[in-house]
């Protein structure tokens, strides 16, 4: 039969004993990288999520100037948008597409020149 040991109780004044100090570094440890992500993702919450919320609040408000706007999750803004501007959204998503395809087409190659091709010369750009 096999015996659990008792966790160590806390020493007088707090202080962790030898064998608690292993299992504190350890928790330590396991949440760095969360610290880490902390000032990353509070950056991303206030300049991109924020912005994105009060754009899509934005989108769904009707009302006037004189009125003032409310929310009122009216969605035909986004079939009024692109009945009026459609041609504009199909021209952008066109440009959007030749560009991807322009950097697929001279990055990969030129990455893969660097990368296996270029020899000693290749250090000179970095």
């Amino acid at each position: 039969m096999t015996s659990v040991a008792p966790h160590p109780a806390p020493a007088p004044g707090g202080q962790d004993t030898p064998a608690q100090q292993p299992a504190a570094r350890s928790r330590r440890r396991a949440l760095t990288p969360y610290w880490l992500l902390l000032p990353a993702g509070l950056w991303l919450a206030v300049f991109f999520v924020a912005p994105l919320v009060y754009q899509a609040s934005t989108s769904v408000q009707s009302g006037s100037l004189e009125e003032g706007f409310r929310v009122t999750w009216h969605v035909a803004n986004y079939t009024d948008a692109l009945g009026d501007y459609g041609e504009h959204f199909l021209r952008s998503f066109g440009y959007a597409a030749v560009a991807t395809v322009l950097c697929l087409v001279i990055g990969y190659p030129l990455a893969y020149t660097i990368a296996f091709r270029a020899g000693a010369g290749a250090m000179c750009c970095w």
